[in-house]
């Protein structure tokens, strides 16, 4: 729970994913905000009321899938999507959609509907191998939790990744046992990100206009795309 009394403070950082966020506890942010005599600023999670860092979660995921369209001829792209409310998870969806239609190869049973956790990244798995005789030759998943398990799945059944179906994933998840990303992957400048915030709230001292940063992302191989 967030202090009652903010007016010690000199500077609040709101840092939750946007899906744990209710209507009530925005209600209770923007009035902590009303309270505090200090700037505030949110990461990723656009209120509306006070300044936020986000990323670009659109061009370097657009980039991704037209090299598997223009480069490799793929036709056969699956797209794991997010929680559907949360804004990351449309604009990710949008970005797909977007490439697909513009190359004539959107197919909206191409796309399930996950929440960014395991449970719904098994139920897709199934759901694409079972769409077609023929294997996807790529599966798009919003964020690396989701094309982590896709990629178990598929391994579980003897497909192979990516020899036979290319994953990519979001976020930029590193597996700390070897230090490397689990997966190909678009990765979030986490340590930017942070530093934006504070640079931003020691240089707002007393700032009143609502600004947004939106920082860029970057593709990482992770073995599960070929080049």
């Amino acid at each position: 729970n967030p202090p009652t009394d903010v007016s010690q403070l000199d500077g609040l950082i709101f840092a939750a994913a946007p899906t744990y966020f209710s209507e009530e506890q925005i209600e209770r942010v923007k009035l902590l905000c009303e309270r505090a005599s200090c700037p505030a600023i949110s990461l990723n999670t656009d209120f509306g009321f006070i300044p936020c860092v986000s990323i670009d979660n659109y061009h370097v995921l657009e980039e991704v899938i037209e090299h598997f369209v223009t480069d490799h001829g793929f036709t056969r792209i699956d797209f794991l999507s997010g929680t559907p409310h949360m804004q990351i998870a449309k604009d990710r969806l949008r970005c797909y959609e977007d490439c697909m239609k513009r190359h004539g190869l959107y197919d909206e049973r191409r796309v399930f509907h996950g929440d960014f956790w395991r449970n719904k990244a098994v139920d897709a798995t199934k759901y694409f191998l079972e769409l077609e005789d023929e294997l996807p030759e790529a599966i798009v998943c919003a964020n690396d939790y989701s094309a982590l398990v896709v990629c178990r799945e598929l391994n579980k059944r003897g497909i192979r990744v990516p020899e036979d179906v290319q994953i990519i994933g979001y976020d930029g998840i590193v597996d700390y046992a070897t230090g490397r990303f689990g997966c190909s992957t678009i990765v979030q400048p986490i340590p930017e990100i942070a530093e934006t915030a504070v640079k931003f709230l020691i240089h707002q001292q007393g700032a009143l206009t609502p600004s947004n940063v939106t920082l860029p992302v970057y593709f990482a191989s992770g073995g599960t795309t070929r080049e």
